[in-house]
């Protein structure tokens, strides 16, 4: 092989290096910024948990069961046990949303419970079947 031959393989290298280089680097920018997302979603679930546990409530709360969140007319908010249906449209304050106490004492929104449920059990699942491999050895 002639030098100009050496030359154009040697910069034909370097470009696929570049481009594999690029490519490498994008798939970590890309978790970079879905780890950043996360940690926002941590954060801000971390606050509207933190504000649940201050509305005032006059029962002990208890894992597993579903409260719901009002607010007066001096904007404090507050858990009952009834929902604005159980009030039968006698309602006295603002409804704010329903939330279900985890067991871990995090809040999940009435509305994303089912998912929530979802997951628990695939998650149940895959300690399950890992637990099971274990065992095996």
């Amino acid at each position: 092989m002639d030098l100009v031959g050496l030359a154009r393989q040697v910069q034909t290298a370097d470009q696929f290096v570049r481009a594999t280089t690029g490519g490498k680097l994008q798939v970590i920018l890309d978790q970079i910024r879905y780890l950043q997302q996360q940690a926002k979603t941590i954060l801000e679930d971390a606050k509207r948990d933190a504000q649940l546990h201050h509305a005032a409530c006059n029962f002990n709360k208890v894992p597993g069961h579903v409260y719901h969140l009002y607010e007066r007319d001096d904007a404090t908010t507050y858990f009952s046990m009834l929902s604005p249906k159980e009030w039968n449209n006698s309602c006295p304050h603002k409804f704010l949303g329903s939330y279900h106490l985890e067991h871990d004492w995090s809040w999940t929104p009435s509305e994303r419970v089912e998912e929530r449920s979802r997951d628990i059990d695939t998650i149940t699942r895959i300690i399950g079947s890992s637990t099971a491999m274990i065992d095996r050895r």
